[in-house]
């Protein structure tokens, strides 16, 4: 069969169409090629198709170019649209995983992400800055370890909340696998434990505390707060525990009101003053001893004794 050559013409016709498709367009792409193919095979086989000519071939090319530019418009609009959706659904994903928190409403007994202090009786009348701690969902209610294999739900033991510590949910982590943590200690994070939302932290603790049991010294309230705090990976932090949580809501812990304060400081100035009235300052340093023998316990059993203090 004859073929007409055009010489540089034709090879640079080769080489436009070699990089002009690939294996990724659509079927309709194919279609349209190998029509206009078989259009420019008429032209360049006079013997079986008539004479051929550079004019028609030109106006062939052009018509193809035109009609193919359109559906290249069309694919990649496509593409845009399908990747607005993807975004639009990942942020509608985001604000679901943070949706707004109601307000802080203590007559209520409602904080929402807070961390809750309460007095203890008798020990916080001998040593103020020791109290009972709890950690809030998201709707507000307080969680608590207040005993052996008993974690409480909106029953806060020992009295009302005095003092509470809202904390910010963006400074967690919640992984959805190991590629997705934002913290920089990912294994670390999956060893303790990690969660999806900041209720499922919380609710992964109280299945794991509701099987200990309670202990002033090694496993107390703190201990489980601190295991939540971990598991939140909170501010980046696996290193939670009962000292650094203590100087926490004692630093930047927001009194209720003014009775809240009443209440927690006015048993230890009657004692004090009892206690001055009747032994003097035996009694004074016999306070002062137990405060620092107490806060000793604490600072050993935590960053000298591995494990000793539970968390």
């Amino acid at each position: 069969m004859h073929r007409t050559n055009f010489g540089p013409f034709n090879t640079c016709f080769h080489l436009h169409l070699t990089t002009k498709f690939h294996l990724n367009f659509s079927s309709s792409f194919v279609f349209l090629f190998a029509a206009q193919i078989s259009n420019i095979h008429s032209l360049c086989c006079p013997k079986k198709h008539g004479t051929s000519s550079l004019l028609r071939l030109y106006v062939y090319l052009h018509h193809f170019r035109r009609s193919w530019m359109p559906m290249k418009a069309s694919y990649i609009m496509e593409l845009k649209s399908t990747a607005d959706i993807e975004n639009a659904s990942s942020n509608r994903r985001v604000r679901h995983d943070f949706w707004p928190l109601d307000a802080v409403d203590p007559k209520n007994a409602r904080f929402p992400c807070c961390i809750v202090w309460t007095p203890l009786p008798v020990v916080s009348w001998l040593a103020p800055y020791i109290g009972h701690l709890g950690i809030c969902r998201e709707d507000g209610a307080v969680v608590d370890f207040a005993g052996s294999n008993i974690v409480s739900i909106d029953n806060f033991a020992y009295g009302k909340v005095a003092r509470y510590l809202q904390l910010d949910r963006e400074q967690c982590c919640f992984p959805l696998n190991i590629a997705k943590h934002t913290c920089e200690q990912a294994y670390q994070h999956v060893e303790r434990g990690t969660a999806t939302s900041w209720d499922n932290a919380l609710q992964a603790s109280m299945q794991q505390f509701q099987h200990k049991c309670y202990n002033l010294f090694t496993c107390n309230c703190h201990s489980f707060v601190a295991n939540c705090m971990n598991r939140l990976c909170y501010d980046r932090s696996l290193g939670w525990n009962m000292i650094n949580l203590t100087a926490l809501v004692l630093w930047r812990g927001k009194w209720v009101d003014g009775m809240s304060v009443l209440r927690s400081f006015f048993p230890f100035t009657v004692v004090l003053c009892v206690g001055l009235l009747i032994a003097g300052w035996p009694f004074l340093i016999g306070l002062a001893s137990f405060s620092f023998l107490l806060i000793g316990w604490y600072l050993f059993g935590t960053y000298c004794v591995k494990n000793l203090i539970q968390c």
